[in-house]
């Protein structure tokens, strides 16, 4: 592994902590809120990331975007791909894919690996998040008074802490392979 890779500059660092701060504190949110933030918890999202992007990544905006109509989309896909696959890995996989494959469309112009992004945002998300959509969707089913509040907090911040540390720093590495003019 090239050494240099993982050595992160000044603002690489700034951006990361901001991504990885604004992904926990959404997603704990959003497992506190119970289905209705699991089923919106993309647009505070969308938001959040743009926001730690948007001194880091002159497109930040598409970013936005592509994260609210991707997030959106890949919502939909997720409740169908639940009901199709009646597994919480298979939902998540199929909004992963979706979810990727917009902020694809937005990293096309600033990274010449824009393709990959879909399969390294499922690589990213399934395993971190399914474990936290299961215990939702079962909470939705079953009652969150099994639980404390607490209990959901914690399962929020420690999802968006695995998931949005891994997923920043795959955004950054994208972002080091920038497009080749044309």
């Amino acid at each position: 592994m090239d050494k240099a890779m993982l050595n992160l500059s000044r603002a690489e660092r700034r951006f990361w902590l901001r991504w990885t701060l604004a992904t926990m504190g959404c997603i704990a949110l959003a497992t506190l809120i119970g289905p209705f933030g699991f089923l919106g918890g993309f647009v505070p999202l969308a938001t959040l990331q743009w926001l730690a992007l948007r001194g880091y990544w002159p497109q930040a905006r598409y970013w936005f975007w592509a994260t609210l109509v991707g997030g959106g989309l890949g919502t939909v896909a997720m409740v169908f791909g639940f009901l199709v696959t009646a597994s919480a890995v298979g939902g998540a996989a199929i909004a992963a894919a979706v979810q990727g494959m917009a902020q694809a469309i937005a990293l096309r112009g600033s990274s010449r690996h824009w393709r990959w992004w879909p399969l390294i945002n499922m690589a990213i998300l399934v395993p971190t998040t399914t474990w936290a959509v299961s215990q939702g969707i079962q909470a939705s089913f079953s009652g969150s008074a099994i639980n404390p509040w607490w209990f959901w907090s914690a399962l929020g911040l420690g999802t968006g802490l695995v998931g949005g540390a891994i997923k920043g720093l795959a955004l950054i590495l994208m972002l080091r392979a920038p497009a080749p003019r044309t």
